[in-house]
């Protein structure tokens, strides 16, 4: 049906329901007025656009209707407009998240004891609490290479060639959507780009002291640093596009004059 159907259905309406009639005839001619109407917008026929509807809807809102029958004229406008398509959410830049971990946390990421796949969820949790949910593939292969990094020895990443390398890649892909997953909630924060520390500390203070505690974050060391640049620059992922990676650039905080 037509935006110009359903509009004469109402003006119909609108006259009867203007006339005078007792209560109970008022009331049943409200009902049946608004099922008729109710009916040509539910047709499968009818497609409206969300201004037509509008339109309609603001049209209905002066008739004078009985008890719930508006509400339910509303209701039935809503259902026949176009439902807006959801937006993508943009993929996040989180290569910054080297920065996020206690001196505590890389002794015990650095930790021979602390089984690999433990050390992968601490880094992923890590950034699943900062807010990540749709890293970038770049940011995920930052992830995957601080995992390798800390999980094996300077022999071992020496002798990994490009194949491994991909295959740490595609499972810590695997992980962190297992984690998306199973968690499903909206981060409390939502960043295109994971800030410096003590920027996101400044923004959201509360959020980073529930994280953090009583212990601020640390960068990597310079040797770590080092290694991670080379180790990342050593295989490639999608959309890397050819360039390395800007992921080690100076954040400029001094967390040590800063405290909780």
């Amino acid at each position: 049906m037509t935006f110009r159907e359903i509009k004469s259905r109402l003006g119909v309406a609108q006259l009867l329901l203007r006339g005078d009639m007792d209560d109970a005839s008022r009331s049943s001619m409200s009902r049946l007025q608004s099922l008729a109407a109710i009916e040509l917008m539910t047709s499968q026929s009818t497609v409206l656009t969300a201004s037509e509807s509008a339109d309609l809807a603001s049209f209905a809102a002066t008739i004078p209707w009985c008890v719930s029958d508006l509400g339910n004229i509303l209701t039935a406008l809503e259902g026949s407009s176009p439902t807006p398509p959801k937006r993508r959410r943009p993929q996040q830049d989180f290569k910054a998240l080297v920065h996020y971990f206690s001196a505590a946390e890389w002794s015990d990421l650095f930790q021979e004891g602390t089984g690999k796949d433990l050390k992968l969820q601490k880094i992923l949790m890590r950034g699943y609490d900062l807010g990540l949910r749709t890293p970038s593939e770049q940011s995920l292969k930052l992830i995957a290479s601080l995992w390798m990094a800390v999980s094996e020895s300077p022999a071992t990443l020496s002798n990994l060639d490009a194949v491994q390398k991909s295959a740490n890649l595609s499972f810590t892909k695997l992980q962190f959507d297992q984690l998306r997953r199973r968690d499903g909630s909206d981060p409390a924060i939502w960043w295109d780009t994971l800030p410096a520390p003590l920027e996101y500390l400044n923004k959201q203070q509360n959020l980073f002291k529930a994280i953090f505690r009583d212990s601020m974050p640390v960068p990597p060391t310079d040797e770590l640093t080092t290694m991670l640049m080379q180790l990342d620059m050593s295989y490639g992922c999608r959309n890397a596009g050819g360039k390395r990676i800007q992921a080690f650039e100076h954040c400029n905080v001094h967390l040590a004059k800063v405290s909780l």
